[in-house]
């Protein structure tokens, strides 16, 4: 669990799909957390998520998001060939929540 948290490949695929999931859906406008969480769960996890997956997911952006404005974003420091993280509290907060998914039993089990 920490080795997938911790990865290289696991930090920059997530932000590139958390991205990549925003810029899809911003066709319409900018998407709600609700069209997030659920783009993110379908492409991760091949499913819709639950209910309480969904309030979860809702309250952890909403905390992700008030901490990375406290925070100073500015400073951050990417690794050489490594993606940046967003300056963007709201886009770090569900670059945050697709790297989570990345560690959900229903992607790491195989069946």
């Amino acid at each position: 669990s920490l080795a997938l948290v911790n990865s290289r490949l696991v930090l920059d695929q997530s932000r590139h799909l958390a991205r990549q999931l925003v810029e899809e859906l911003s066709t319409g406008g900018m998407p709600t957390e609700q069209d997030f969480i659920q783009a993110a769960f379908e492409q991760v996890l091949s499913r819709r998520p639950a209910s309480s997956e969904m309030d979860a997911c809702r309250d952890f952006l909403e905390k992700q998001v008030l901490l990375f404005r406290e925070a100073d974003l500015a400073g951050d420091v990417t690794p050489e060939g490594g993606v940046a993280p967003s300056k963007d509290p709201a886009m770090r907060a569900r670059e945050s929540l697709v790297r989570a998914l990345f560690s959900h039993n229903d992607f790491i089990t195989i069946h």
